[in-house]
């Protein structure tokens, strides 16, 4: 879904029609910096790997056709300068811009968004047909993620489905960190705050330094007063973060683990994960959406999960489409167990986020 079309770093991007802008965002595994604009007619255009934005852009703000709204870069899962361009009707649902452009409809994106239903050459160039949504994600991430859909695992709460889970929101860049040994590139995000692999930040990295000394990575940091510290560009081996991530996942666990044994909840596996990826991105969400699951109504917990939207952007406090999507994929996660619906959430447009149905979320309760 989408096309990607070729362009120098900072190439004026321009509004393909009038409307306002509806989402500003960073996704380091996805599009990176990008703009969506939704138009008068109800279709959205989303413009994504952008290197930066012009001044005065900023969510609410109505743009006219043609107006500069970022200029082209190689941010977030791209392997050089261009802009990947998504359309989107007015139910969500994704269509070819390529008639516009005269360029054939292929590609692995094309393939994914397509596959369902389909028997043309297109569709069997995805290894299974299992639904919608997996666009922005790489060829192996999508047949890994759809192989658990298809088979039913990922849903007994070991580490590598939470971490996979995690990657779908939190995963950096990737990098070669030395022959054939893969890492994790350190970014800095809109916040400042300095990030490698699954959603490993400065905060948390200091709290780990056993792992990294008994490894022997400490040269890899910046040695402070508050512990090891990230070297934003620097390459981390993926042994290394992945070993980090997954002794910060168990504390997570028993930290939540806690806090629901306070309120005399006993949580299943998938439960406790779902709570651990929202203690990873808004940890003051995590208490009142247990005490509102203790009143033993879905629909009470999610009327209170779902305000926990705000994300920092640039210093400003805002309210973010893809930070709904991921409270409503944590949700369904909380609800059926099923890992792999994180990916569909990840990029499908949310038909209804007040309504805690609304994805057909309870029709499928273990």
């Amino acid at each position: 879904n989408g096309i990607d079309l070729s362009a120098g770093i900072d190439t004026e991007i321009y509004a393909v029609h009038s409307g306002t802008i509806s989402d500003i965002g960073y996704q380091p595994r996805g599009l990176g910096n990008y703009v969506t604009v939704t138009h008068d007619n109800g279709y959205s255009s989303t413009y994504g790997h952008m290197n930066k934005y012009p001044q005065g852009i900023s969510i609410g703000k109505k743009v006219a056709q043609g107006e500069v709204i970022g200029y082209s870069g190689n941010t977030g899962n791209s392997t050089g300068p261009h802009l990947h361009f998504i359309l989107e009707d007015e139910t969500g649902e994704t269509f070819s811009p390529d008639p516009y452009f005269n360029i054939g409809d292929t590609g692995y994106e094309a393939c994914i968004d397509r596959s369902t239903g389909r028997t043309d050459s297109l569709a069997q160039k995805c290894d299974c047909p299992c639904g919608k949504g997996f666009n922005h994600r790489t060829k192996i991430d999508f047949k890994e993620i759809c192989k658990n859909r298809k088979s039913g695992t990922n849903s007994t709460g070991d580490s590598t489905s939470i971490i996979k889970y995690i990657t779908i929101w939190e995963g950096g860049p990737t990098c070669n960190y030395s022959g054939s040994v893969e890492g994790y590139k350190a970014y800095d995000g809109h916040d400042g705050t300095i990030t490698v692999g699954p959603g490993m930040t400065n905060y948390a990295i200091p709290g780990h330094a056993n792992i990294i000394e008994s490894m022997g990575y400490q040269s890899l940091f910046n040695k402070t007063s508050a512990g090891y510290q990230l070297v934003v560009g620097k390459c981390y081996p993926k042994d290394l973060i992945d070993a980090i991530v997954s002794s910060d996942i168990d504390g997570r666990r028993q930290k939540v683990t806690k806090k629901a044994e306070e309120r005399g909840l006993t949580l299943t596996a998938y439960q406790i994960d779902a709570m651990v990826s929202a203690d990873y991105q808004c940890p003051s969400s995590v208490e009142p959406a247990l005490d509102a699951y203790k009143s033993g109504s879905y629909s009470a917990m999610w009327a209170t999960f779902k305000q926990y939207v705000v994300a920092t952007i640039d210093g400003k406090r805002v309210s973010l489409e893809g930070v709904k999507k991921r409270r409503k994929g944590e949700f369904a996660l909380f609800v059926t167990g099923d890992y792999s619906d994180q990916g569909l959430f990840y990029s499908r447009k949310l038909n209804n986020y007040d309504d805690y149905n609304s994805e057909g979320v309870m029709s499928r309760i273990p």
